[in-house]
């Protein structure tokens, strides 16, 4: 799996390091400021399905020597089924959920509306 042709660039992996760096050191200032950390995860997050999704279906296809289209279909939908746990949280959550919009929200939007 390390032994490849392929040239590695690693400018993406620092960048989204110190993007890390900085935005834990901006926390200290303030919590706020580990909203930040979202953008830059869902990245790495996305980058380590596609990697994982690459050498799992070349490995399913080449090792066990089943059609690639199959290998990649299977690898896919187990990654899919990574994803109903969090969808079901977060359906439960605006379920129960109550908006607090309310009447001193709409009158503060009003009053800075251009």
């Amino acid at each position: 799996m390390w032994e490849s042709d392929t040239e590695i660039d690693i400018k993406y992996a620092i960048f989204l390091v110190l993007w890390f760096i900085a935005t834990i050191y901006a926390s200290t200032k303030g919590v706020r400021f580990t909203l930040l950390l979202v953008p830059a995860f869902a990245i790495g997050f996305g980058i380590t399905l596609g990697e994982l999704y690459r050498y799992a279906s070349f490995w399913i296809s080449k090792g066990l020597r089943v059609n690639k289209y199959i290998s990649k279909t299977t690898v896919i939908v187990i990654l899919l089924l990574l994803l109903v746990a969090p969808y079901k949280s977060a359906a439960d959550t605006t379920r129960q959920e109550i908006p607090s919009f309310n009447d001193a929200w709409a009158i503060s939007l009003e009053k800075i509306k251009i």
